[in-house]
């Protein structure tokens, strides 16, 4: 089976949840550069700025996307084992992207 076809026959709450993450990527990538800019340089990148500026945006419509899923099985956690996993890993993501945000 395919990528695509795999997605497209997976539960709908679980496909929000992997885009949720997918979002994620991005900030965490920025965060990365950020990372090496203030390591080499001493101040941000431009291009680490922008994933900053990015983040500002993105990190909210991820939680946020999370949070509407949790709340649709809170009552049946247990049988949705991987939404669960994947909502505490976007939870986990968003935190150390708003921790470096407010401490870089």
């Amino acid at each position: 089976m395919n990528p695509i076809a795999r997605v497209r026959t997976m539960d709908k709450r679980l496909r929000v949840v992997a885009i949720s993450t997918a979002l994620l990527v991005l900030p965490e990538i920025g965060h990365y550069i950020s990372l090496g800019d203030i390591q080499r340089t001493g101040r941000l990148g431009d291009l680490a700025l922008f994933f900053m500026f990015a983040a500002i945006f993105i990190v909210p419509t991820s939680l946020i996307l999370t949070a509407a899923v949790l709340v649709s099985v809170r009552r049946k956690l247990r049988r949705h084992p991987a939404i669960t996993v994947l909502s505490v890993l976007n939870v986990i993501l968003a935190a150390d992207i708003v921790w470096f945000f407010f401490t870089a």
